[in-house]
């Protein structure tokens, strides 16, 4: 067996997301940071404080839960959006009948 088979890399027909929105945020942070909207430094500054919020899952569930909120903050930070914006396209999304 080949390390890339083994415990170190899942095997090929594992998903790397269990969603396509997770994919989704994953592509928008590295084209953020390759657009130079934020640094590398300041993405895992943001993401490494979005997973120490109290509250969050421990066993890593909402791993990309944290991955969002660091994007929304840091699109917040760099004025992309404005939290009351942000929010109200959240709420529509979450709630299409409304």
């Amino acid at each position: 067996m080949s390390r890339a088979e083994g415990k170190l890399f899942p095997p090929a027909e594992t998903p790397v997301f269990a969603a396509p929105w997770q994919a989704q945020a994953f592509a928008l942070a590295v084209m953020l940071q390759e657009a130079r909207v934020f640094t590398a430094h300041e993405w895992a500054q943001e993401l490494g404080r979005q997973l120490r919020v109290p509250g969050v899952c421990d066993d890593g569930s909402d791993y990309y839960e944290r991955w969002l909120a660091a994007l929304e903050a840091l699109a917040i930070d760099k004025g992309l959006v404005s939290a009351l914006t942000l929010n109200a396209r959240a709420t529509r999304l979450a709630n299409p009948e409304a």
